[in-house]
């Protein structure tokens, strides 16, 4: 019975694999498959929970306030600050002004707390930051007030992007049959792709082909913010760096992988959705084909809100 399913197990083992590669790549002439952490996650280090333990409560009285963050993508990220808005906090609390009880505060900066992606093989979740706040309601309220809080949160993440550069003589091109050299053409040179799960993803333009290539060759890169904040470059990445000239904007490093170079370059998003970037290479001339692996990444800080809200009745006495 064992050696009757053996097979049909090794097939199912297979489609999954293939399934969960997450990328566009071409399996006819041999081309490679690749796979990239975290596939078709749009998000990075995410609030996964804002709230209080309470709907409503009475004023004067204290209530818990919880905060979770989780890294959800693909790659490590540094979760570096925190911005609660909403209600004046007071230090020296009067009957009418929000107060922490202990000494938490309302803002956090230069936290620096790296929160390690999850380990899909492994099932182990991302790494997880949580804060916790007790928070003392104003006494002198007179009549019920609904109150809406807010959080903005920043952290540092990166976005990879991985392909398989090909390029060929014509003449091996002209041998293939009809489908794999159709194939081979529609892919643009890039035979296989892929980029790690997160807010930012990193796309290559297909329409170049590497046919009998000579001189430096454009490989022309589409970013596009898919998660539910915002990206922005400039300073140490904290939600005070937020502004007009650092908001909408990744960072290019400088950066050579195989034959493929990147230089330098800040990017900025239209209306923070997208933008594009160029790269080069010089390409060894080819015999028949040649696969060329690389490597690439972006770089950039992301800040995103969460809403909670209570209603804080009248004190009984």
């Amino acid at each position: 019975m064992m050696k009757r399913l053996l097979p049909l197990l090794l097939l199912i083992v297979a489609i999954g694999i293939a399934g969960c590669a997450g990328i566009n790549s071409l399996q006819g002439g041999g081309q490679q498959v690749l796979a990239c952490e975290g596939a078709g996650v749009t998000n990075g280090i995410m609030i996964t929970d804002f709230a209080f333990d309470f709907n409503e409560i009475y004023g004067g009285e204290s209530v818990g306030l919880t905060l979770t963050v989780e890294n959800l993508g693909g790659s490590s990220g540094t979760l570096n600050s925190y911005q609660l808005f909403g209600p004046d906090f007071s230090t020296s609390p009067t009957d009418m002004q929000w107060s922490f009880t202990g000494t938490t505060d309302d803002t956090e900066t230069g936290m620096a707390e790296i929160l390690v992606a999850p380990n899909s093989d492994l099932g182990i979740p991302g790494g997880m930051y949580t804060e916790l706040w007790t928070i003392l309601a104003p006494s002198g309220l007179t009549v019920e007030t609904p109150v809406n809080l807010n959080i903005r949160t920043t952290y540092e993440y990166d976005t990879y992007f991985s392909g398989v550069l090909t390029v060929m003589t014509q003449s091996y091109l002209g041998s293939l049959p009809p489908e794999d050299r159709k194939a081979l053409i529609q892919s643009g040179g890039l035979s296989a792709r892929c980029f790690t799960g997160g807010p930012i993803q990193l796309e290559a333009a297909a329409g170049t082909h590497f046919v009998d290539p000579s001189g430096t060759k454009t490989i022309r890169f589409i970013v596009t913010n898919v998660g539910s904040g915002y990206p922005f470059w400039g300073g140490t990445g904290m939600y005070t760096d937020i502004s007009d000239s650092t908001k909408y904007r990744i960072h290019v490093p400088a950066q050579i992988s195989g034959i493929v170079t990147c230089a330098e370059d800040t990017v900025v998003l239209s209306r923070g959705e997208i933008g594009t970037f160029d790269c080069t290479f010089d390409s060894p001339s080819p015999t028949a084909k040649t696969d060329y692996n690389f490597q690439i990444n972006v770089e950039y800080y992301y800040w995103q809100d969460s809403a909670t809200a209570i209603k804080v009745l009248r004190p009984l006495s």
